[in-house]
């Protein structure tokens, strides 16, 4: 992203020795893609279903979310993929809160397109992000996004979905219920669609064949 050429340029790299070419991914595997029966995740098809794919590291911020579900209606549910060091403090959190019922912990999968497909919407709470790859596949599954204000991870959501303040619980959840209203729901998920095909992974690879052959 822009800002990682940025932070490269502060430690002193050439900024002619530098291009931002952006991640791609394969499209049409996340908005072809079939969702699952919800019941086999204990979740029903009247539940709002949140889903963040993103690994239990420092940078991620799953516990602002888990505060805004508290404060949300029942009929929210929050899918989690991804797995790493933090994973177990972040379960004890979901107890504290008493959203054990409401929080499904599905670890690493190799199936985010379909589980994608599954949900209503894709959420991104970042501490910071280099780019936000996660952001794109909700996007091309079709999911309204809703991600941290914060640098690479605004530039990719921005224009396709719906930025937070970063730290923000009340900001999240207004931004959450919003998408109630089924036709700035659409809006949202249509931008997300657009904005996604920026990100085609063939496009992706052209432009660094482009440079290859550079001069």
């Amino acid at each position: 992203t822009p800002e990682v050429k940025d932070v490269l340029i502060h430690l002193g790299v050439s900024k002619e020795k530098l291009c931002v070419v952006y991640n791609g991914i394969e499209l049409s595997k996340f908005s072809e893609a079939e969702a699952y029966d919800r019941a086999q995740f204990g979740l029903n098809e009247n539940d709002i279903i949140l889903v963040m794919v993103a690994a239990f590291r420092r940078e991620k911020d799953h516990s602002l979310v888990f505060k805004s579900l508290h404060k949300l209606d029942g009929r929210y549910k929050l899918m989690l993929i991804g797995d790493g060091y933090l994973r177990s403090q972040r379960e004890s959190e979901v107890r504290e809160l008493n959203l054990i019922d409401r929080v499904v912990f599905l670890g690493a999968r190799d199936d985010v397109s379909r589980l994608l497909k599954t949900c209503n919407i894709g959420v991104l709470s970042s501490h910071w992000e280099g780019f936000g790859l996660a952001a794109v596949e909700a996007m091309a599954a079709g999911l309204p996004v809703v991600a941290s204000n914060v640098p690479g991870l605004s530039d990719v959501v921005n224009g396709g979905g719906i930025l937070f303040r970063k730290g923000s619980a009340a900001d999240f959840s207004e931004k959450i219920l919003a998408l109630e209203d089924g036709s700035y729901y659409n809006k949202i998920k249509e931008r997300c669609i657009n904005k996604a095909k920026n990100y085609d992974l063939q496009s992706t690879a052209d432009e660094l064949i482009r440079l290859y052959k550079k001069d």
